[in-house]
């Protein structure tokens, strides 16, 4: 996040920051994880849409 709200306009990352880096939406995206149930944040720029998204991976391990 920090690489690319730079780049975004000022509503823009202000979403971003405040909903998600000092919100409660990375604690909702967290928790949705460890339900293993994936999570996204959508912005737009210039007529461009960015999304992050997270899924939930199971790592199987064979020795």
């Amino acid at each position: 996040m920090q690489t690319v709200t730079p780049t975004l306009g000022r509503l823009q990352r202000r979403h971003v920051f405040d909903r998600w880096v000092h919100g409660r939406g990375s604690l909702e995206d967290f928790a949705r994880l460890c339900r293993q149930r994936p999570c996204s944040l959508t912005v737009y720029r210039d007529g461009a849409e960015i999304t992050w998204q997270a899924r939930p991976v199971r790592l199987l391990l064979s020795f």
